[in-house]
This record gives C-alpha cells, sequence and structure tokens, in this order.
C-alpha cells in the first residue's frame, strides 16, 4: 500500500539495509555518538542516491547541510552535481552562503585527503583545489596552506613545501590552533622527515620563546602589584553561561 500510494520504493537492497541497521545498532549498544552515527548514514545514502532524490526535497536547508557532508573527493557525482545545479542552489539560499558552505566543506575534505593521507586521484584532488579558488572570495591563510600542501601532495612535488614551511616564521602569521593543523599538514607529507620535524618544532619553538619575552617584559612592570583573592562564592560569568 505504501508503494502504491505514496509511490514509495527501496534505494537499499536487503543487505546494505541490514548492513547499516547493524552500524548502528553497535555504535547505541556501545554507547556512542548516535546523531554522528546518523548524520554519517544520512550522508553516505545523499552520495550514493542523489541523482533519485526528488527535486523538492534538494532544496531544503536541512537537506543542503547533509548534501555538503556528502561531497567527496574520491568520488564527485554529488560534487559535480551540485555544482551543476549551483544556480538554483543560489536561487534558494543565497549564493554567498552556498560559495562559502562549498568552499569551507572542499577545505575540509582536503585537509583530511592530506592528513589520512588517502588514496584518491590527482586530477581529483586539483579539481577540488580550482574549484575552492572559484568559490572562495577571501580564503584564509590556513585555507590557502591547505591548497598548498594537497597539491604537493597530489603531484608529488615536495620540496617547495619543505623549503617554504619554517616553524618560527609562520608562527607570526597563525593561532595557536591553525599551527597545530599546519603542523598536521606539513607532518603528513611523505617526504618530510624526522629531520625537518624537528627543524619546524625548533622554529616554532624559538617562535614562542620570543613572545613569551615580550609578556615577560610587559609583566615587569606589573610584578608587585597585590592581586586580590577571587570570591570562590562567586560563578564567573563563563560558567554561568555554560
Amino acid at each position: 500500500k505504501i508503494k502504491s500510494v505514496f509511490s514509495w520504493q527501496p534505494r537499499w537492497h536487503i543487505e546494505e539495509a541490514v548492513e547499516m541497521t547493524c552500524r548502528f545498532s553497535k555504535v547505541w549498544l556501545s554507547s556512542g555518538d548516535i546523531a554522528a552515527e546518523m548524520d554519517a548514514e544520512i550522508a553516505e545514502f545523499v552520495r550514493v542516491n542523489y541523482n533519485k532524490i526528488p527535486i523538492k526535497d534538494l532544496y531544503t536547508s536541512k537537506f543542503w547541510y547533509y548534501i555538503l557532508k556528502a561531497i567527496s573527493l574520491s568520488d564527485t557525482e554529488v560534487l559535480e552535481s551540485v555544482i551543476a545545479n549551483k544556480r538554483t542552489f543560489d536561487a534558494y539560499f543565497g549564493k554567498e552562503k552556498t560559495d562559502k558552505d562549498l568552499a569551507s566543506a572542499l577545505n575540509s575534505r582536503l585537509y583530511t585527503y592530506v592528513v589520512d593521507q588517502q588514496s584518491i586521484p590527482a586530477q581529483n584532488i586539483e579539481r577540488g583545489c580550482e574549484l575552492f579558488h572559484l568559490l572562495a572570495t577571501s580564503p584564509s591563510l590556513l585555507d590557502e596552506m591547505v591548497i598548498k600542501v594537497s597539491k604537493a601532495v597530489a603531484t608529488k612535488k615536495y620540496s617547495e613545501i619543505k623549503n617554504s614551511i619554517d616553524g618560527r616564521y609562520i608562527g607570526y602569521s597563525y593561532t595557536p590552533s591553525q599551527m597545530r593543523r599546519v603542523q598536521n599538514l606539513f607532518f603528513s607529507i611523505p617526504e618530510v622527515t624526522d629531520a625537518d620535524k624537528a627543524k619546524f618544532l625548533k622554529g616554532y619553538k624559538a617562535f614562542l620563546e620570543s613572545q613569551l619575552k615580550g609578556v615577560d617584559k610587559d609583566f615587569e612592570k606589573y610584578k608587585d602589584v597585590v592581586i586580590p583573592e577571587e570570591n570562590k562564592d562567586v560563578v564567573p560569568a563563563m560558567m554561568m553561561i555554560m
């Protein structure tokens, strides 16, 4: 009846349906992140069945979220379909938002490609980098670093990257959390040796020490100031927000 009334039809064969059910059950039984697993399974469904999904369902904000999660560099069907239909997406969500969302999703996939040392055809990576530059109106320095390293890994041209990543120099351009991502990128390059890693960390340590000297110099003027003890009965504002 559900087929005749609602025109429903299965998208997965019985093997796939049982496999996904087991996968979800394992996460649930192990007290895992059920929401994340559901998101992952929906994104996988979207990626495999993108061209079979009714148009009316594609242009909703929630579904756009799953489309972005479904974008892949190893299987570019969803990515290419989204780009092909981009004018329609722009009309629904606004060009600035779709450009920003797609660029962010692509950059995230490229970062994962490098750090997880994924095996993806070089032309797919070059296509992803090309699309990123078409979409990103003002990429950050970290975004550009991800693109630069991705291209180097895809083309196996590592010398420029190895020579340009200096821990002390680039420390001035990135926040500590961004530096951790840069380090992950740099250390994931196949031809980066232990000596290269040691040089990078030595340079970054020297940068941090130079910054600490500046803080020590400023603190010197206030070192004798008595700091009132905090009232332990007062709940800090940030704790109240949390």
